[in-house]
């Protein structure tokens, strides 16, 4: 029994290393998902209190953090794969950065 519990905390090391190796390949993409998400903002511009624009910006900020998180959680949990841990906050927000591509058009 001894050895199983073993076993099982070097599979979890596995996965939180495979995590953070998955994250650290994804996070170069982050500059490039801050553009696709401003981009939007700038080319429409507001004609409302710049507050709103920087509560946006905490809003898009602290959910991609919380995503972030979450995804680091389960991957490390083995609810999802490392891979899918790593790069899904970068697809999930990067689908919203289009759709505001889009919107802004």
């Amino acid at each position: 029994e001894l050895a199983g519990s073993t076993h099982a905390g070097h599979a979890g090391k596995t996965r939180r290393y495979g995590v953070r190796y998955h994250q650290a390949v994804a996070s170069p993409f982050n500059c490039m998902l801050a553009l696709l998400i401003g981009v939007p903002f700038a080319v429409a511009g507001t004609r409302v209190n710049p507050m709103v624009g920087a509560t946006k910006a905490i809003g898009i900020f602290v959910s991609y953090f919380l995503l972030s998180s979450a995804c680091r959680m389960f991957g490390e949990q083995g609810l999802v794969t490392p891979v899918l841990a790593g790069w899904l906050p970068i697809g999930l927000m990067g689908f919203f950065a289009l759709v505001l591509l889009v919107r802004a058009r």
